[in-house]
């Protein structure tokens, strides 16, 4: 346990510290600069959560092999990411999707800063909204890429680091065409979710797509998606 005052009356290993948050963020720091794979941060004002399990579900979150770390449940704070980051283990893990959430200003460096640990071998920084104030998140990423609604996909390469998407609702059925790389576009489908969350679904896509995915397997995987309960459930 890492303490600030020891209790001899506990029969536990104590580490004396001035301050155990800090000390326990600074270990967690330490531990993610041992991880190289690929780290893919979320945050923004609505809908981390979701992105954040369907994402890992397209990454093979689900796979017996257990390749993915992701944060459990929203534990996105000041003690969650540590938590999480703690879990990393570079010989299970092949990818890890941090979720990151604030409650006042500020916040948003620390957890930053844990999630990068300075090395950034490959970063992905995923907005399920506008988050223009999050600069030191933005910093995550190696690369910036703009993804952006289209009501009609024409036959040829986006524009460099640009992405257009439709999405259509037929029946039970989420049907989103993205133009993504070199055409035609790609095209997937789920089961009936929001338009809002078909959008966080494209940016799920399209990191798992840029982390080097396959299309049929993102496919495959997109079919077994389900919203976590009270986020994004049909009620009828």
């Amino acid at each position: 346990a890492l303490v600030a005052t020891p209790n001899l009356a506990l029969a536990l290993p104590q580490l004396v510290v001035a301050d155990p948050l800090a000390a326990f963020q600074a270990i967690a720091c330490e531990h993610r600069r041992a991880f190289t794979g690929p780290v893919i941060g979320v945050t923004g004002s609505a809908g981390k959560t979701s992105t954040k399990n369907l994402l890992a579900l397209l990454l093979g979150v689900t796979d017996p092999a257990g390749s993915v770390l992701a944060t459990e449940g929203n534990l996105n704070n000041h003690l969650g990411v540590p938590l999480t980051l703690t879990r990393l283990d570079a010989a299970v893990h092949r990818f890890a999707v941090i979720e990151a959430g604030i409650s006042g200003p500020g916040d948003m460096d620390p957890l930053a800063t844990m999630i990068s640990a300075a090395v950034r071998p490959t970063g992905v920084a995923i907005f399920p909204t506008q988050c223009a104030t999050f600069p030191a998140f933005r910093d995550l990423a190696v690369r910036q890429m703009v993804i952006e609604p289209a009501e009609v996909l024409r036959p040829a390469a986006p524009p460099k680091d640009k992405v257009y998407f439709a999405i259509t609702q037929r029946g039970d059925t989420t049907a989103i065409a993205l133009a993504y790389g070199e055409p035609p576009p790609l095209h997937f489908t789920l089961h009936r979710v929001t338009d809002g969350m078909a959008q966080n679904a494209v940016l799920a896509i399209c990191a798992a797509l840029w982390l080097g995915l396959p299309r049929d397997l993102i496919q495959q995987r997109l079919s077994a998606y389900a919203p976590a309960p009270f986020r994004g459930e049909w009620r009828r």
